[in-house]
């Protein structure tokens, strides 16, 4: 199925991306936040988790990303994660499978990369790896530290000028695939205006096609009190991009819900949730009409899932978010209206909340 996808993105115009390389399944650890460890071996990565990439390489898939989790079976040097490992990127997927695309790292402002280094030290070391593209996605200062250090390391001769010759022809390629996608074009104000319209219209038409309902149950009511309880995204910032308008979870939820109507309180906790906050989200939940419980990690964090399991014992009526993917359902209870967008982006979050109250949306119990 994913080799029938990335075939007919790249028939119809966009380049597909592979990821990630070696294999991210066995990770019990979230490397936006934390550096996991994969134990497999080179045995089970051929058995099971390099068949997509080799089905996908067939496909002629016009890129692959790489993965941060450490793999000590696969590369025993210490604090040497797939995105730094030579061994990996360029002697296996490189030279052993002759992948011939281009190689992208993901994002080295992840909080796996800062437990190890600087993202200096680690863009010259991605590079090394064997990577074509580097990703420093978010933070301006943080590219311009990118940028500076892998200056240096060119002129140093520390990065060998013969593999980037070779780096730079396989962007040209792919950047010759998509002639239109880079053909000079007037810039304009009016110009620039249009097509920021035209992509937050689009925008905000996926996102409400996406948010899917994962247990049915009833829609919300505009009318009455409603609990909101909210993850304090704002604590993971220095991590992972969290979007200027929710830095402030409790403006955002007061102004995301002001549409509605109705009289709204929130209360925030942390991923790693406190008995206190989990206490006070079963007080709220239990004296107020309706709930909201926006659910980050619930199969990682512990805490969070007796979060959920609490509010859903006092709560009147419920409805839950899943943030992050589907996988927090299981802990849902059926007759629980459960949606998720897949992301906590806030065009994400925006459509997450007119499907709640959109009884015409909402598939009934």
């Amino acid at each position: 199925m994913g080799a029938a996808r990335l075939s007919a993105m790249q028939v119809e115009g966009v380049s597909a991306c592979a990821k990630h390389f070696p294999g991210l399944g066995p990770a019990t650890l979230d490397p936006h936040l934390k550096l996991p460890v994969i134990q497999t071996t080179w045995q089970e990565m051929d058995k099971i988790h390099l068949i997509p990439f080799a089905r996908a390489m067939r496909t002629a898939v016009h890129s692959i990303m790489t993965s941060h989790p450490l793999y000590p079976n696969l590369d025993s040097t210490p604090k040497t994660p797939a995105t730094f490992s030579r061994k990996i990127v360029h002697e296996y997927l490189r030279k052993g499978a002759g992948y011939k695309g281009v190689i992208f790292s993901d994002d080295l402002e992840m909080g796996a990369i800062r437990e190890l280094c600087s993202i200096g030290e680690a863009a010259v070391k991605t590079a090394e790896a064997g990577h074509d593209m580097i990703l420093s996605c978010h933070d301006l200062q943080a590219q311009k530290e990118v940028y500076h250090v892998l200056l240096e390391a060119y002129r140093s001769n520390r990065l060998p000028k013969k593999e980037l010759e070779e780096s730079l022809a396989r962007i040209e390629m792919l950047k010759g695939r998509r002639t239109e996608r880079f053909a000079a074009r007037p810039a304009t104000e009016l110009r620039a205006k249009k097509e920021q319209d035209a992509a937050l219209a689009l925008v905000k038409e996926i996102c409400d096609l996406s948010v899917t309902t994962l247990k049915p149950g009833q829609a919300l009511s505009p009318s009455g009190q409603i609990t909101v309880i909210f993850p304090k995204l704002s604590k993971m910032a220095d991590k992972i991009m969290i979007e200027r308008e929710v830095l402030d979870e409790t403006a955002w939820i007061t102004q995301a819900l002001k549409s509605i109507g109705s009289q709204t309180q929130a209360l925030l906790y942390d991923l790693d949730a406190t008995s206190a906050q989990i206490s006070s989200a079963v007080d709220a939940a239990a004296g107020t009409d309706q709930t909201i419980l926006f659910l980050f990690d619930a199969h990682i964090f512990s805490t969070e899932k007796q979060l959920l399991e609490a509010v859903q014992a006092a709560s009147k009526r419920l409805a839950v978010v899943l943030l992050r993917d589907a996988y927090d359902v299981e802990y849902v209870q059926d007759g629980t209206l459960c949606i998720t967008n897949y992301g906590f982006r806030v065009c994400d979050l925006e459509a997450s909340v007119r499907k709640l109250f959109s009884p015409s949306a909402v598939p009934a119990h």
